[in-house]
């Protein structure tokens, strides 16, 4: 409910948006003087012992950074690159804590996204707020070649080698600055950006699109799509969830779809329904739910397709990095 109404006084609502602009100008302004202090050095940034990538957007929610880091860690680690990421571990029990990921972290103790990239990439991990205490303790037990910072543009404290830009404004009716609107800051602020990307936008440069690929189960075997044939429930608690909706199309005609906040932690409870049908979710969902629940729990796999021009900048960049 919170998260709905949140969507809908950034971008749905004339009258607050005009009553809100004179605070937003306000916290602009506050934002650039800080940009200008740390440019000038007058509040320090440190500039740690490994090639830095920072990959954001400016705006709050539902871009697509996790994804694009996910398949850029992929493509460095198999040039023999050591790869490790920092994500600041939204939702954690403790984000303010360092904690490098091992074997038996949950998402509860890590955040959910945290889990996922780890899955996939098989890349270490580091979560914590402070993105240079968090990426020098993650230095200190393993020698990296390179650190990919999931989200951090407007992290100037950390000095960074490359930045990557997922442009998501264009598709925003309100520029207002957080917490008025979704704006985390204007791309002036964003320094010299290698690569910038848009998502979902016809006729843009640099475009990559969220795609459905396999549908697994907890144990991350694969599964025919004729087991939801008779209907499923499709559960999420991600920032866009018609966006994974509509990858669901053709499935079946018997879909129940539940809608959850953000990272929600799910519980066995949350996931009973009245009836033996399958449950299908995301990867960054499903890792929140354990095997031991003995319910029918699959997740839909999600690939990123990138235009011909994405992926062709895409490539001179990792030939960069090495």
């Amino acid at each position: 409910m919170t998260y709905r109404l949140i969507q809908w006084l950034w971008y749905r609502s004339r009258f607050l948006y005009l009553f809100f602009y004179p605070f937003s100008i306000c916290v602009q302004i506050l934002q650039k003087i800080r940009f200008y202090l740390y440019q000038v050095g007058f509040i320090k940034s440190y500039k740690l012992p490994v090639k830095v990538i920072v990959i954001g957007n400016l705006t709050a929610g539902g871009s697509g950074k996790t994804p694009l880091t996910i398949n850029i860690a992929q493509r460095l680690a198999s040039l023999g690159l050591k790869v490790g990421i920092h994500v600041s571990g939204y939702k954690s029990k403790n984000a303010a804590e360092i904690k490098i990921l091992d074997c038996d972290s949950t998402a509860e103790e890590v955040g959910d996204e945290a889990l996922e990239i780890s899955q996939l990439t098989g890349c270490k991990i580091v979560k914590g707020r402070d993105k240079v205490r968090a990426i020098s303790t993650l230095l200190k037990h393993e020698p990296l070649d390179v650190v990919i910072c999931d989200d951090g543009l407007q992290h100037h404290r950390l000095r960074r080698d490359h930045n990557i830009l997922i442009d998501d404004t264009k598709e925003n009716f309100n520029k207002l600055y957080i917490p008025f609107g979704p704006l985390r800051c204007s791309i002036d602020e964003i320094q010299s950006p290698d690569l910038i990307f848009t998502r979902d936008l016809e006729e843009s440069l640099n475009q990559f699109t969220l795609r459905p690929g396999l549908i697994k189960n907890i144990r991350h075997e694969t599964v025919s799509k004729g087991l939801f044939s008779l209907g499923f429930h499709a559960v999420t608690g991600i920032a866009k969830p018609k966006s994974f909706f509509s990858n669901l199309e053709g499935i079946s005609e018997n879909i129940h779809f539940h809608e959850f906040p953000d990272h929600f932690n799910f519980s066995k409870k949350d996931l009973i329904f009245d009836d033996e049908l399958p449950i299908l979710m995301t990867h960054k969902d499903i890792v929140k739910c354990c095997e031991d629940w003995g319910l029918p729990i699959y997740y839909l796999e999600g690939k990123i397709d990138f235009s011909s021009d994405a992926e062709k900048a895409l490539n001179e960049f990792i030939v960069n990095i090495q």
